[in-house]
């Protein structure tokens, strides 16, 4: 159990990631009964158009002011696995303030993160899938990989708290090694405060280093004025 902030995504959002996860789930054994890629591709087009006009419709809504366009394979009607949706969003007034936010210097270029992403994404979700069991699962938690990856940005980003969720999110894949260098980042930026280190004895004992999880876990409540979540975690201990 770890201390973090609860998720922004609400039930609609979670919905729309299900429907999505059930199609991808069919196509897949659609695509291993036989049936043709290409047909493959425009069915999950036209499945994420009605994601996507649902969003906006639930967003948006009817304006004659803003317009949203398809572009790239998705334009085409031709979306396959793990392919970026691209949209272009037209507005009748120019935005008051920018849509995208600024980028350091020295940050990775989004398409370059993105590139990397993709190349990556399979063998995630290949690890991902042999420890959660279902493709849904598995692609919500590279899915949520990715967010925290981007908003870390480079390995001088100073969020705290995408830190910890990238160490969360590497924890969940079994990937300790990673996990131990977003850890380490996150003791440079944020210091080595009691919830920090109670996710750290979590991450022990994910691994089954009960010494190191029960040091790390009652040096965290000793530090914590509430030690309901410590305290939890040194159930799981003390259980297993």
């Amino acid at each position: 159990m770890r201390d973090r902030a609860p998720r922004r995504a609400g039930e609609a959002r979670l919905a729309l990631r299900q429907l999505l996860g059930d199609t991808d789930r069919q196509l897949a054994e659609a695509f291993h009964a036989g049936a043709s890629a290409s047909e493959l591709v425009h069915t999950r087009a036209q499945a994420v158009e009605r994601i996507v006009v649902h969003a906006w419709s639930a967003c948006v809504g009817e304006s004659n002011e803003l317009a949203l366009f398809a572009a790239g394979g998705f334009g085409r009607g031709e979306l396959f696995p793990h392919s970026d949706v691209d949209l272009l969003a037209l507005s009748e007034h120019p935005p008051s303030a920018p849509m995208t936010p600024d980028m350091d210097d020295d940050a990775l270029p989004p398409d370059e993160a993105t590139r990397t992403f993709t190349r990556l994404r399979p063998r995630l979700q290949g690890i991902a899938y042999r420890m959660l069991g279902t493709l849904a699962e598995a692609e919500e938690v590279v899915q949520d990989a990715w967010l925290r990856w981007h908003e870390v940005g480079h390995d001088e980003a100073d969020n705290a708290e995408a830190w910890m969720g990238l160490a969360a999110s590497y924890d969940e894949l079994g990937r300790f090694d990673f996990a131990d260098r977003a850890y380490d980042q996150l003791l440079k930026v944020a210091g080595r405060k009691p919830q920090i280190v109670n996710n750290m004895g979590y991450s022990q004992l994910l691994r089954g280093n009960k010494k190191k999880a029960r040091a790390l876990l009652m040096e965290a409540r000793a530090g914590m004025a509430d030690p309901t979540v410590v305290n939890a975690n040194l159930a799981l201990l003390n259980k297993g």
